[in-house]
């Protein structure tokens, strides 16, 4: 409902959205496909896939833990990757997880975006597109350079299934 305002009318009405849910005690129901919509507004978010439930809980329950890959997809993890084996279990990262400079891996930059206050990156490598964010001031990358990057396991969140 507010995707179409510009971004700080977007805010002072989601303020103004959550002043009046204070002052009058209703329960809203609040449709949105916008992550940091949902993440502001509710108390409770119930995640809909093709009309299913996927996951219900608090923001911090979905933000922290999403429990496949679509929910995680959609609380901002951008690397998701099955989990050793066939189990249909998964693992995903943040961008800012993502490491690049060493590790075990090696991809080749594909992108490379400025974005004020970070570089934005895909690596293809054999693993998939890795996306990362690295703050300014640190190294750059050029598109096409080859570079080495880790997926730290203690920086990722574990998924049910990777779907």
């Amino acid at each position: 409902p507010l995707s179409n305002l510009d971004a700080r009318l977007r805010l002072e009405m989601r303020s103004e959205l959550q002043r009046v849910q204070k002052d009058t005690g209703v329960t809203m129901i609040f449709v949105t496909h916008d992550q940091s919509e949902a993440l502001a507004l509710a108390d409770r978010i119930v995640l809909m896939r093709d009309g299913e439930i996927e996951q219900i809980g608090s923001p911090e329950e979905l933000y922290n833990a999403p429990v496949s890959g679509f929910a995680a997809d959609f609380m901002g993890f951008e690397t998701i990757l099955p989990d050793d084996g066939n189990s249909g279990k998964g693992l995903a990262w943040r961008p800012g997880a993502v490491q690049i400079g060493a590790g075990p891996h090696h991809g080749k930059v594909r992108g490379a975006s400025f974005a004020g206050e970070r570089w934005e990156y895909v690596l293809s490598s054999p693993l998939g597109d890795i996306k990362a964010n690295l703050p300014i001031g640190g190294p750059r990358y050029e598109i096409g350079q080859t570079v080495d990057f880790d997926l730290p396991r203690d920086a990722a969140v574990s998924l049910e299934r990777v779907t």
